[in-house]
């Protein structure tokens, strides 16, 4: 924490410095297994028990999604650093595929050089498998292993450096807009980093650690549960219709402000004090300020997450009040596939089959 109060240039550097010591012990781990590589060993009974690939492989291929998602947790926090990058619009988008790119390729190196090293299947349900996959190559004495458990530790700390910078900066912008209260805003005066934000979440942070033990919900000890309320998305921690239309616009102002032609996804949750009215608005303020794309979900009802959303006609009213087209690509592939044709404004072909024509002909 000391270090992000004292300035951002000397935290980031830091974090450069461990995160690169940290991507070295992966180096040196894939490159101290190599001579052990074996393709025979990674595919021995890994498609669903079978050393050969089948349709049954792709249960697991699905069900092993969720975790690799896991890979590339907090890549977001790019983004947390944008006020006070000199370049933003030039450095963001450097960072995220930098950071993405080396996470693809570290990702994918560990598990091939790992599931490889020896039997895979005695390295999936332990805790520390690098260590163990590289017994099977150098054995339980060498100079290698505490090599590589001294040098995890640097990925430990890059973890948690990043989190911080990370949850400052997401207090202190909470802060600045009036969700939280205003003395998590104060900066420096010296050194201008958000301190309050900073030793307000390290003290959250030590307490929920030193209560893990006393506080259970759900059967779960408290930091489980903090884990799972900070991987909800959206509007899960928005309270009413009016914050919710704030931060679908901020949502669309930061892509614009990044450059990506980013869509929005115009909902709410069922415990919101919100309601359609407030869709409504929001649907016609995001397109009015050029927002890409919306959601369609059939009967604005998305049944998986419990929210309220857009459906297809939400669209079709954006576009005939504003003025709007469709992206030229689509209506492009729209007349190439023969579902519409005409120039000035497209409609349904005369030879379409008459099970959509119905249906086509009410959205021309």
């Amino acid at each position: 924490m000391g270090l992000n109060i004292i300035g951002v240039e000397i935290a980031a550097t830091f974090e450069l410095v461990v995160t690169v010591l940290a991507i070295f012990e992966l180096l040196v781990f894939m490159g101290v297994v190599s001579p052990g590589f074996s393709i025979a060993n990674f595919v021995k009974g890994g498609w669903s028990g079978q050393d050969q690939f089948s349709m049954a492989a792709f249960s697991g291929m699905f069900a092993a999604i969720p975790s690799a998602i896991w890979f590339f947790l907090a890549i977001e926090g790019v983004a947390m650093a944008a006020e006070e990058a000199k370049d933003p619009k030039r450095s963001i988008p450097i960072a995220y595929i930098t950071g993405i790119l080396t996470l693809l390729f570290l990702a994918i190196g560990v598990m091939l050089f790992a599931g490889a090293a020896g039997d895979w299947t005695k390295l999936s349900n332990i805790n520390d498998p690098l260590p163990q996959a590289m017994k099977f190559i150098v054995g339980e004495k060498s100079g290698w292993l505490h090599m590589l458990v001294a040098l995890g530790l640097f990925g430990l700390v890059a973890s948690f450096h990043g989190i911080i910078i990370g949850y400052s900066r997401q207090i202190f912008a909470l802060a600045r807009a009036g969700y939280l209260p205003p003395v998590l805003a104060r900066v420096h005066p010296r050194f201008k980093t958000p301190y309050v934000a900073i030793l307000a979440g390290g003290a959250v942070g030590i307490l929920a650690i030193f209560s893990d033990n006393l506080i259970v919900i759900g059967g779960q000890p408290l930091t489980a549960n903090i884990v799972t309320m900070s991987v909800f998305i959206g509007p899960e921690y928005l309270y009413n219709g009016k914050q919710i239309i704030r931060a679908g616009l901020e949502d669309h102002f930061c892509g614009k402000l990044l450059g990506l032609p980013m869509g929005c996804d115009i909902c709410y949750t069922n415990h919101a004090e919100a309601d359609q009215d407030d869709m409504d608005m929001l649907l016609t303020l995001l397109p009015a300020a050029g927002c890409n794309f919306i959601m369609g979900i059939p009967g604005s009802d998305d049944v998986m997450l419990n929210y309220q959303t857009t459906s297809f006609h939400d669209a079709l009213y954006a576009r005939e009040v504003l003025g709007l087209s469709m992206a030229p690509e689509f209506e492009a592939w729209l007349v190439r596939a023969g579902v519409f044709e005409g120039a000035d404004h497209i409609h349904p072909r005369e030879q379409l089959s008459s099970v959509f024509r119905p249906a086509l002909a009410r959205i021309a």
